[in-house]
């Protein structure tokens, strides 16, 4: 089981995931999902590249610690109490 991410999540080359979903949320914060937005400190913006293959946030797989962004970067940050498995 991973921490699900969500909007604001850091990344591990410093950034951040900056789009969500406009009616999921984690912790009152829009979750991320396949596809959402993630500044990064090597190529300005990227977006979310892998997920989930069992949890779905409106049809696009959902991100946890651990997915990729377009960069190569790790989602390092996530959810303390909300967990997404494969």
């Amino acid at each position: 089981m991973f921490s699900a991410a969500k909007m604001g999540d850091v990344t591990s080359d410093g950034g951040a995931i900056c789009t969500g979903s406009c009616d999921v949320f984690i912790n009152n914060i829009p979750a991320s999902k396949l596809g959402s937005g993630a500044t990064s400190t090597l190529v300005g913006l990227t977006a979310l590249v892998t997920g989930s293959g069992t949890v779905f946030i409106n049809n696009c797989p959902a991100t946890r610690c651990s997915d990729k962004t377009g960069c190569g970067s790790v989602i390092v940050t996530g959810s303390p109490n909300v967990f997404i498995g494969n």
